[in-house]
């Protein structure tokens, strides 16, 4: 199951019909049984109709209730300078966005949500916090993490807050923040989306043997890793960033040939261990980085590593692959540009 989503206006209608046309034969060609989407019912622009048109039935309907409380009466002391907020319409629910973060283990929430000794909190309320951490990497001194139950919370060093003039005059919300962000000449590199197995996943995943044309790779097969780089383009060996001196390196074999290679790094110090896949073009659409990613993940929760699983935002391919495979997304990532002014 994927979900599929279109930025359109009325003029853009028969291009919308189009892409998706296109979009949802391509998920079918992948082995993807169902394609899900959410919209506004109440749309001007006529989305429902499409929609309907292109052959979707509703399933289930939703509504946002919101209420908001200017200044959040348990945070006096971190209030933030400003006017309240502005009212922000409510979200169209996304699928995932039914789980919440407590949903997952514990070493990733730990990771992601517990504040550190060395942090001390600027601004919080119920849905935007800003931290700042005087025991944060150069690389990471400002990220921007937003969970699935749409929760933001920034984490940045005091050097960065005192750039940001945080200290006199905060931002009443997230969109003032990232006003603030802008003026101060600060870029992000761009938001990763974050998947990981919720423990009932987990649960299911280690109760499963590994597929035999599946096998940890070494040294020994350092000629059919190469002639799989090979076989690969440049843009997916940097997407997926595969490599056989990781911590933990597993191949798909069909025929006798490498077609299919995960690999995985201990990530930033925590109990999570990072992995990338990339199946050669020829083999997609057949399972392999499905069973291949389960395979790895089993590998690293023997260990006591929590798999985790990156990609853009807009790469709808990766996500489809990380959904298939039984991850669920916790949220999206994102940090400063290293080319940032700042």
């Amino acid at each position: 199951m994927t979900a599929v989503g279109v930025r359109r206006d009325a003029r853009g209608q028969g291009l919308a019909r189009t892409m998706l046309t296109h979009v949802l034969r391509a998920l079918r060609a992948d082995g993807l049984d169902n394609a899900v989407l959410d919209v506004d019912a109440e749309s001007p622009t006529g989305a429902l109709g499409l929609y309907q048109n292109l052959g979707f039935t509703i399933t289930d309907r939703a509504v946002s209730l919101v209420k908001r409380f200017w200044p959040p009466p348990d945070q006096a002391r971190h209030t933030i300078i400003g006017p309240p907020p502005a009212a922000h319409p409510p979200h169209p629910p996304d699928h995932d966005e039914q789980k919440a973060p407590d949903v997952f283990p514990s070493p990733i929430t730990d990771f992601w949500l517990t504040p550190s000794p060395t942090s001390r909190v600027l601004y919080s309320d119920d849905v935007f916090s800003v931290t700042a951490d005087t025991a944060l990497d150069e690389d990471e001194r400002l990220t921007i993490l937003t969970t699935t139950d749409r929760k933001t919370r920034v984490l940045l060093t005091p050097a960065v807050a005192e750039a940001m003039s945080l200290e006199d005059g905060q931002p009443a919300d997230e969109a003032g923040f990232r006003q603030r962000l802008e003026k101060s000449g600060i870029s992000l590199h761009g938001a990763d989306n974050l998947f990981y197995f919720t423990e009932e996943a987990r649960e299911a995943l280690l109760g499963e043997p590994d597929d035999p044309s599946i096998r940890p790779l070494t040294e020994g097969d350092a000629q059919a890793f190469e002639q799989f780089e090979e076989a690969a383009s440049e843009h997916d060996l940097d997407d997926a960033s595969v490599e056989l001196d990781h911590w933990a390196v597993y191949g798909v074999f069909d025929d006798g040939r490498l077609v299919c290679v995960a690999s995985m790094y201990p990530w930033d110090d925590a109990p999570l261990a990072d992995l990338g896949v990339l199946t050669l073009p020829p083999y997609r659409g057949k399972g392999h980085a499905r069973r291949l990613v389960r395979a790895i993940s089993r590998h690293a929760l023997a260990r006591g590593h929590e798999p985790q699983y990156r990609c853009q935002l807009n790469n709808h391919a990766s996500v489809a692959a990380a959904t298939s495979a039984g991850l669920t997304r916790f949220g999206t990532w994102d940090i400063i540009s290293p080319d940032s002014a700042m």
